[in-house]
């Protein structure tokens, strides 16, 4: 499909603006091909163009758009920048400079996910010593932007000034000798450039082009970095590409209204995108109801914008949960939509939703081989490591070990003292390499690597107590030894090999498209319940975001699937 006249525009733009796209506006097509516009005729041999996303999902589609659809096989190489806000922050700012705040003598070390599981609490000498703190870990803490307070999942303990003031010291303590989070990691690189205008002053100058994908997904610290760069000047062509009405990531203390502010500021250079490349305009049509404009897009496949299913809502008990699901597949097989998980998609607010209506936890267990924790983190953490995502490989060994050691009751206290309470980082990471290299490969089935590996292992003093198994029985009992180990690790939150249609939250598809959807609710996420939010408007809160990031997904059939008891609610809200 040819770029539309929106896309054209923004491709051509230059200078501060923000283009504001609805769901399958092709945002990462019009991110792609501007920077394909300007980097084809760039001069400059160390000053380019950074592109920045907020997910590895999000900048390595645009990369896959750069290399199959504008010529650049070889990816975004320098002086040119593509990744993730975190790692342009860390790379620029964050490690070269960040022992200048936190008083440590090395490069700084991430710790905390994404990086890896490594929590300093209990293990290097660090306590919180208030019974009120004991169940949190250090990364459940970030600095809000003052640096004087901290945010946490649980707020109670946030509006308690004597365990702020602990959990500050113990913060600034971590940070002394070296540690952060990447949220404090972020904090200190504002910082940085709040005190260093030079550090400002040459970022900016070394990208005078910005762009930025996924935009509504900011947080305050963020925007406030690029808003330093802005102030500069020498930074003078950037451009945010989001859409509010998609942002879920409040537990990364995303503010989309941060988003709307630069829209406003920008908005006699700022464009819209109303053009619907995924969906039905039925489908446009009946998701509309949720947007904050409430502006209806305009569906514009020919292949599709015409089909003629007018999406559903249907009353569900857990006793029926099953036959509308045999009703919704049965739909796709007489239209001709062919049962596959990349085609049709069972989506739900969260996995409880999944256990509850299709007896799903944290993945499917009837479908999984794994008898403990532990054996999968080690199985994924060296088929990782043979696929060469080594710091993948390494997070999930780390994963692995400790959830053996919290179980394990047979190593003595010297061994655990020795593994992990004394190790220092660069140990830790280098015991747990070790650990993965002990690892039989994955060239061979499941049972083939567990005998190997548990043969391996014997021989290691310290860790002789670790042992492999998988489940003996079960409904797939006689398939897991020969199970393949890509045919266990899918990038998936829930396993769909076994299945012929997929099941998932809305969060893993963010951003994916199926032939049909069929979005299954309870009574509330979390907060209100969502009839509240619906008779209110609340058309703000993240939980009606969620869901309409789960009914913008489908391109022809969309049923969106409600507790018995609240359907007349339901259909008030989009039909009357």
């Amino acid at each position: 499909m040819p770029p539309t006249d929106e896309q054209i525009k923004a491709i051509q733009q230059r200078g501060n603006f923000v283009v504001s796209a609805c769901p399958g506006s092709g945002k990462t097509y019009v991110v792609a091909a501007r920077f394909a516009d300007i980097a084809r005729s760039w001069q400059n041999r160390h000053i380019g163009i950074a592109v920045i996303s907020f997910t590895n999902v999000a900048w390595q589609e645009i990369d896959e758009r750069l290399r199959n659809e504008f010529e650049f096989h070889q990816g975004v190489n320098y002086p040119h920048y593509l990744g993730t806000i975190d790692s342009f922050i860390n790379r620029h700012v964050f490690f070269p400079f960040g022992h200048r705040i936190m008083g440590c003598s090395n490069r700084p070390i991430l710790i905390g996910p994404p990086a890896n599981e490594y929590d300093p609490i209990n293990m290097n000498g660090w306590y919180w010593k208030y019974p009120e703190l004991a169940p949190y870990k250090y990364r459940d803490f970030h600095y809000n932007i003052d640096g004087k307070s901290v945010n946490s999942i649980r707020f109670n303990i946030c509006q308690n000034p004597t365990l702020v003031a602990k959990v500050l010291s113990i913060k600034k303590s971590v940070n002394r000798a070296g540690y952060a989070t990447q949220s404090d990691a972020n904090y200190i690189s504002l910082t940085l450039l709040r005190e260093y205008p030079e550090i400002v002053i040459s970022l900016a100058n070394r990208y005078p082009i910005l762009m930025v994908d996924e935009a509504q997904d900011t947080n305050e610290i963020q925007m406030a970095i690029i808003d330093l760069l802005l102030a500069r000047g020498a930074m003078n062509d950037v451009m945010l590409v989001g859409d509010p009405d998609q942002s879920i990531f409040a537990f990364n203390r995303a503010k989309p209204e941060l988003f709307l502010l630069k829209a406003d500021n920008w908005k006699e250079r700022s464009i819209d995108f109303t053009g619907n490349r995924r969906s039905s305009q039925k489908v446009c049509n009946f998701t509309s109801r949720l947007r904050l404009s409430r502006e209806i897009s305009n569906a514009l496949d020919e292949d599709v914008k015409l089909y003629d299913y007018e999406p559903a809502i249907w009353g569900y008990t857990e006793a029926t949960i099953a036959i509308r699901t045999k009703e919704f597949l049965d739909i796709c097989i007489a239209r001709g939509i062919t049962l596959s998980p990349d085609s049709i998609a069972v989506l739900s607010r969260s996995r409880g939703i999944l256990q509850k209506c299709f007896g799903i936890p944290n993945e499917d267990n009837e479908t999984q081989p794994w008898n403990d924790a532990y054996t999968r983190h080690f199985a994924k953490a060296r088929f990782l490591y043979d696929q060469g995502k080594f710091l993948e490989a390494l997070n999930a060994c780390e994963r692995g070990f400790l959830k053996f050691f919290k179980s394990d009751v047979e190593l003595s206290e010297l061994e655990k003292s020795t593994i992990v309470k004394e190790t220092s980082f660069a140990q830790w990471r280098q015991f747990l390499f070790e650990l993965i290299n002990e690892l039989s490969n994955t060239n061979c089935s499941l049972g083939e690597w567990i005998k190997r590996s548990n043969d391996n292992f014997q021989s290691l003093t310290n860790l002789k107590n670790i042992e492999f198994s998988i489940k003996s029985g079960g409904k797939y009992a006689k398939y897991y030894r020969e199970m393949t180990f890509e045919h266990m690790f899918s990038e998936r939150e829930v396993q769909t090999t076994l299945r012929d249609y997929l099941i998932a939250t809305v969060h893993s598809v963010k951003g994916e498209t199926y032939e049909a959807v069929m979005l299954v609710l309870g009574k509330k996420g979390i907060g209100p319940n969502y009839i509240n939010l619906l008779k209110s408007k609340q058309l703000a809160h993240e939980e009606l975001r969620i869901v309409y990031v789960g009914m913008t997904r489908p391109r022809k059939i969309l049923v969106l699937c409600v507790p018995e008891e609240d359907k007349n609610d339901w259909e008030m809200f989009f039909r009357g």
